[in-house]
């Protein structure tokens, strides 16, 4: 009995481990942030996710009916890389926010990060 329940639970094991590898290797790799928005008014925020998670982002404030664009960077990229873009929008009139998808910058890890949990991010 013993020996079917271990030859049960080890293709069980196997499967498991193999999908944790998968998800492990599809991460996208962290890049530091340093620096922040300089030359404009900005304020951290902090936004909940659906999972329970948050993002870090960045809010530039523009005038009161200003539309507003919300600036997402790439795979394995953080809001800092695309933070040359904010003096100009900002010029035009918009209202900005950049933000951190999950597992990126400075939000919060998940079990993995896919294309399709970085769309509901946004």
């Amino acid at each position: 009995m013993s020996g079917l329940l271990a030859a049960g639970l080890l293709p069980l094991l196997a499967v498991l481990g193999l999908n944790r590898l998968i998800h492990r290797s599809l991460a996208a790799p962290r890049v530091p942030e340093v620096g922040e928005p300089e030359g404009l008014p900005w304020q951290s925020v902090r936004i909940a996710t659906l999972r329970g998670r948050s993002l870090f982002g960045w809010f530039i404030p523009a005038g009161e009916r200003a539309p507003a664009l919300a600036i997402v960077h790439g795979w394995g990229g953080n809001a800092e890389l695309m933070l040359p873009l904010a003096a100009p929008l900002h010029r035009a009139g918009y209202a900005l926010l950049f933000f951190d998808a999950r597992c990126h910058g400075r939000s919060d890890e998940d079990s993995f990060a896919s294309l399709p949990r970085f769309a509901e991010d946004l």
